[in-house]
């Protein structure tokens, strides 16, 4: 409430770094995704002018929440994750730019009677086929019994990547780390994600638990799990099991009795910030 004259009652749900310069903003778009399913896009120039006070971004019907907001371009894919275990992967460019910003967006997810939208990722836009995916997780190690499962049907035949595909491959992949409110977490490609038509129910994305929170990382960070009754636990994404998307992944914390995870928290570069700050406040006080 002292940086942000925000009413009583209403809470971040989205802090968004912009390390573009503001002449680059017409470049760019961001897009917004909400609880119901609901997404849209804007550019970015059009919060060039924030007055105190804010602007609205979206509008949002009674009892919807905003889940995040994310800077995009026109070469990028949205990822978006619900409760009951669901995730859709589109086109941005399947959400129009919006020139107002007070309305709902449109559908970028069908959601099932009871079921919210968890999480909102940008993640870049690679051009594969599925052959080529699904060589690619099999190298990645996935089990085969289970890609056979999913895509066995849309396959004609098997290929073998050459060093230089999966290279390239591996460089556009993005990390999917999953945590369920049961208190377990899996990392999972991207690629794993096939892309459809925004507006679906999406593929599964976690079996045996909800979602609590579903976003990109990498193998440096950590994580810190919150639980309702006060329990966290932190640790290193490297200690995480790669598994399938539709796997329940393994256990991370130790719940008991009705405890959920309820909070998931990313933290890059812990130790040599810290370090870093310490070495001021020294200097500082020396001085």
């Amino acid at each position: 409430v002292n940086i942000l004259p925000i009413e009583a009652g209403v809470s971040i749900a989205a802090i968004t770094p912009i390390d573009i310069d503001e002449e680059h903003w017409a470049e760019r778009q961001i897009v917004f995704a909400n609880s119901a399913g609901g997404v849209r896009r804007n550019q970015l120039s059009d919060f060039a002018n924030v007055r105190r006070g804010g602007k609205i971004a979206m509008d949002l019907p009674e009892g919807v929440t905003l889940i995040n907001a994310r800077i995009c371009s026109e070469s990028d894919d949205v990822l978006i994750a619900s409760y009951f275990g669901k995730g859709i992967r589109f086109s941005i460019n399947d959400v129009r730019i919006f020139s107002s910003r007070k309305s709902t967006g449109v559908r970028g997810m069908r959601l099932r009677e009871g079921d919210r939208v968890v999480a909102m990722e940008v993640i870049p836009n690679y051009k594969v086929n599925q052959e080529k995916r699904v060589a690619y997780l099999k190298t990645r190690n996935l089990s085969t019994e289970e890609l056979d499962k999913h895509y066995s049907s849309e396959m004609s035949e098997p290929i073998i990547l050459t060093e230089s595909e999966f290279a390239e491959m591996s460089k556009a992949e993005c990390l999917i780390l999953t945590i369920s409110a049961e208190g377990k977490g899996k990392l999972s490609s991207s690629f794993d994600f096939p892309k459809k038509s925004r507006g679906g129910l999406g593929v599964r994305a976690l079996s045996g638990g909800n979602i609590v929170n579903f976003l990109t990382v990498n193998c440096d960070e950590q994580i810190m799990l919150t639980s309702d009754s006060g329990k966290s636990i932190r640790c290193k994404v490297s200690d995480i099991s790669f598994q399938s998307r539709s796997a329940s992944g393994v256990r991370i914390i130790n719940l008991s009795g009705h405890d959920k995870v309820v909070a998931v928290s990313r933290i890059k570069d812990p130790d040599e910030d810290l370090i870093e700050e310490t070495s001021e406040v020294q200097s500082k006080l020396k001085n």
